[in-house]
């Protein structure tokens, strides 16, 4: 139920940008960082590959080794030829090639949890996304195994404005499910 995210980044920040990963689950928004998300003894540019036919969005990481990369460059370059939603976030370095006509907003200095609030804002106001968001986040809430976890859930659920009757249906139910919400 979550959206499904390719971040694409180079391998010196692998750490951070799997940071910013667990910030986004919290949120609703599963992000595929290749060097946590793949699995062993399965070949790993296929899982590279299945991950960038299934995502729904991409997102660029940009530090100064990105533009070096060839695997950067042709993760970007699948995700404009699929067409699907891409943003940039830009740490101490810009993009270069067909992603650098456009202004991104900079993450450089910023926490993972920062850059991750920054990627959930663009990501909700993606129309064909923020119904999958809002499907995530419910899940969140309704699987929360601790009280932390539920209130970031039920913050962002809170942020969203509006909802349905539905998905206010489905709150009171998680509400008398989950120990950790009520």
């Amino acid at each position: 139920g979550y959206v499904r995210l390719f971040l694409s980044h180079s391998a010196q920040h692998k750490t951070f940008v799997g940071e910013v990963a667990d910030e986004l689950a919290v949120m609703g928004v599963h992000g595929f960082v290749a060097h946590d998300t793949m699995e062993y003894s399965k070949p790993w540019q296929e899982q590279i590959e299945r991950a960038l036919r299934s995502m729904q969005a991409f997102v660029t990481i940009i530090h100064h080794e990105f533009n070096g990369s060839a695997w950067c460059n042709q993760e970007v370059g699948w995700a404009l030829g699929r067409r699907v939603p891409n943003f940039a976030v830009r740490m101490g370095a810009d993009p270069s090639g067909f992603p650098s006509r456009d202004q991104w907003p900079s993450g450089h200095g910023q926490s993972a949890k920062q850059v991750a609030a920054t990627i959930y804002g663009w990501v909700a106001k993606v129309p064909e996304l923020g119904g999958t968001i809002t499907d995530g986040l419910l899940e969140g809430l309704t699987t929360a195994g601790n009280y932390y976890d539920a209130e970031a859930a039920a913050n962002r659920i809170a942020a969203l404005g509006t909802l349905d009757e539905q998905t206010w249906a489905r709150l009171d139910a998680t509400y008398w499910a989950n120990d950790q919400v009520y």
